[in-house]
């Protein structure tokens, strides 16, 4: 099981600002407490569509 967590950063700045927030820091490790495997990727979203039919 792969469980994904998404969040916006402003920039790659922002995110390595958080990775080094004592706070932040102690809800990963309770992350790291239940997880195999904890890891942070950092990608660009180049496109966005709004759906037009969402079944519901």
């Amino acid at each position: 099981v792969r469980v994904t967590n998404y969040a916006q950063w402003e920039n790659a700045t922002a995110l390595q600002a958080m990775l080094g927030n004592p706070e932040a820091n102690a809800h990963i490790e309770k992350c790291r407490a239940l997880a195999e495997h904890v890891d942070f990727h950092l990608y660009t979203v180049e496109h966005c569509s709004v759906a037009t039919n969402v079944a519901g």
